[in-house]
């Protein structure tokens, strides 16, 4: 029933009806959100948005609107934050260069942060919908990559140039698409 998007050039968050009514902005500069993620609830909206002077970070906002709430707190960027199943976990990417590169996982009961196993060189994660997997991109967007959350391992699924990949909602396809002379859009199961 819902749309979130972010405008251009401002990097304001909104919320609307996908008729395109009930329009309401989230965010106000200068902040600068990028790929806000629904909550499975809807109550929620969690996004990854830089401010003047600090680093990239992780927010919280309410759907009906309020306060951005900061869940992270680190000295190095953090950014591409996706939803658990259940949605008590948060999951993001930190880039190449930051201290430790990789996929986090970060409980929102506890507030601790843990580290994916085998996840180094590895960034935009996307947790499917029935909580089994969790896709990413290599750093460089040349591969992706599919972590089997019941046996802890990753196995590789496409060797493309991958962006923004995305789960069906039956968590049975990730959809992403590929730049460069033939920009396209592909499936895998």
């Amino acid at each position: 029933q819902w749309v979130t998007y972010v405008t251009f050039p401002e990097g304001s968050l909104w919320r609307r009806r996908v008729d395109g009514s009930e329009p309401l902005q989230l965010t106000f500069p200068p902040m600068q959100v990028f790929l806000p993620r629904w909550a499975p609830d809807g109550k929620r909206i969690a996004f990854a948005a830089t401010t003047p002077g600090k680093p990239q970070g992780i927010y919280l906002i309410p759907a009906e609107g309020g306060q951005a709430e900061q869940v992270t707190t680190d000295q190095y960027d953090e950014v591409d934050v996706g939803w658990s199943s259940e949605g008590n976990q948060l999951i993001f990417g930190m880039p190449s260069d930051a201290f430790e590169t990789g996929i986090y996982l970060l409980n929102l009961n506890t507030h601790e942060r843990s580290k994916l196993p085998g996840s180094e060189g590895l960034y935009s994660p996307r947790w499917s919908p029935d909580g089994h997997y969790i896709a990413a991109t290599t750093a460089d967007g040349g591969s992706l990559r599919l972590f089997e959350v019941a046996t802890q391992k990753w196995v590789e699924l496409a060797r493309l140039p991958i962006g923004y990949p995305n789960w069906s909602r039956d968590s049975k396809f990730v959809f992403f698409d590929t730049t460069g002379k033939e920009p396209s859009l592909y499936r895998v199961r």
